[in-house]
């Protein structure tokens, strides 16, 4: 009876500290959008057993000719006066967040770490990922979270079709289907930047950038 007590102990111990050494998922956001745009990035860690005292983390894009951080969000728990982010806008950019009020307790999932606010510049894709980093727990130990890169696509108004080619015949003739409600429509359909996909103005400036008089 003591040796089964004992064995149930030990793989009892054995489950804790397992899942105190499981590292959580820091995890970046994937998004598609048009050339011109800002897209808010949001970044999770999908757990933290110790809670999160901190971190110190820069983040890169890896194409700086298609995309920028133009801006960042600190979480609900850092947005105090200790944290603090590089100057922006830049490829890169250094962000510095700390929990002073104790927000972000033992055992806390899907916690909201940054929003990596990125202007899109040129058509094409770029990874996000992070170059350096530092984590601690309400313990002050380390914190080794796996990093999941994130991906940003970044269209070309006008290239309805996605053939690398705007204001096509093609394009034109989506144009209009998406301008009679005929299908779903997309940033690229918003030509003229005026917030509104295939809107009037722009089935008619894709049709003057077919004919070559826009």
């Amino acid at each position: 009876m003591k040796k089964l007590l004992l064995c149930v102990a030990l793989v009892a111990l054995l489950v804790s500290l397992s899942l105190a050494t499981t590292p959580g998922i820091l995890e970046i956001e994937d998004k598609t959008v048009c050339v011109n745009d800002v897209v808010p990035i949001n970044v999770t860690l999908s757990a933290a057993l110790n809670g999160v005292s901190g971190y110190n983390i820069t983040w890169v894009v890896t194409n700086s000719t298609v995309a920028e951080f133009e801006s960042i969000e600190l979480p609900y728990w850092g947005d105090n006066f200790l944290s603090k982010n590089s100057t922006l806008p830049a490829p890169s950019v250094y962000v510095r967040a700390i929990d002073l009020g104790m927000e972000i307790e033992d055992n806390a999932t899907n916690i909201p770490i940054v929003t990596l606010n990125i202007r899109a510049k040129e058509h094409g894709n770029t990874t996000i990922y992070v170059s350096w980093l530092r984590m601690d727990d309400d313990d002050d130990r380390r914190i080794t979270p796996i990093v999941q890169n994130g991906t940003l696509t970044v269209w070309q108004r006008g290239d309805l079709n996605g053939d690398g080619e705007v204001a096509t015949i093609s394009d034109v003739g989506l144009m209009w289907d998406a301008f009679l409600g005929l299908r779903q429509t997309d940033c690229r359909y918003d030509i003229n930047e005026d917030g509104k996909e295939a809107g009037i103005g722009d089935v008619a400036l894709i049709w003057h950038m077919y004919l070559g008089e826009a």
